[in-house]
This record gives C-alpha cells, structure tokens and sequence, in this order.
C-alpha cells in the first residue's frame, strides 16, 4: 500500500484529481497473455492490475476503481546468438532398401532469439 496523497482535515471537493506515479517491475515477470483453446473448454491467462482508493479516516467505506494493465516483454537485442551443435552420429540397422550403416546429423542455427510471431 503506498500513498500518493493526503488531505488531513482538508474537505476533499467533487471533481477530477489527478495523481502521477510510478513503480517498477521485476524484468523477469511473464507478458500478460490470455489463451482459450478452440472448443473454450480450457483457458489460461496472465494478468496483472493495481487498484486506487480513496478512504476516509473515521469511515469504513472505500471508493475504490482496478485498472489491468499490460506488461509486455523487453524487446529482442539487435545482435544475432547464433548456436552451432556438433554433428552427431548414429548407427542405422534397416531403413528402408539400406540395411546397414550410419548417419551423421549436425545443426546451425543463425539467430537463436525468438520473438513474438515468429
């Protein structure tokens, strides 16, 4: 709970306030994200919100509003990671007309990151 303002005593008038500020999130929080499958028998979702009230001393009762909003990821850096996995060997006892030898498989990969859409 942080306080933003307030008004000791003071008569708080009708009328519109407006009260910036600002706060930090840890960088490895998920992106906000909804899912449902295509027959919404099964659905997931990351969501976050912060709620504002305004509370009179001496009164129970809060005037409160909850806002969502979205966290998105950091951007991708503009460096590529390439990764290289050494070729791997392995024995073949029948594939189709061969019968007998081996197979040798190796990767390159230009750019390891993955961003959204691709």
């Amino acid at each position: 709970l942080v306080t933003v303002a307030s008004f000791d005593g003071q008569t708080l008038l009708p009328g519109f306030y407006e009260y910036p500020f600002a706060f930090s999130l840890h960088s490895s929080l998920p992106t906000s994200m909804r899912f449902h499958d295509r027959r919404d028998r099964d659905s997931a979702e990351v969501a976050y919100k912060f709620t504002a009230f305004v509370e009179q001393r001496g009164n129970s009762t809060k005037i409160q509003t909850k806002r969502r909003f979205l966290v998105a990821a950091s951007p991708l850096p503009d460096s590529q990671v390439p990764c290289l996995l050494e070729p791997v060997t392995h024995e073949i006892k029948a594939a189709g007309t061969i019968k007998k030898g081996t197979v040798t498989f190796g990767v390159s990969i230009n750019d390891t990151h993955v961003g959204r859409g691709q």
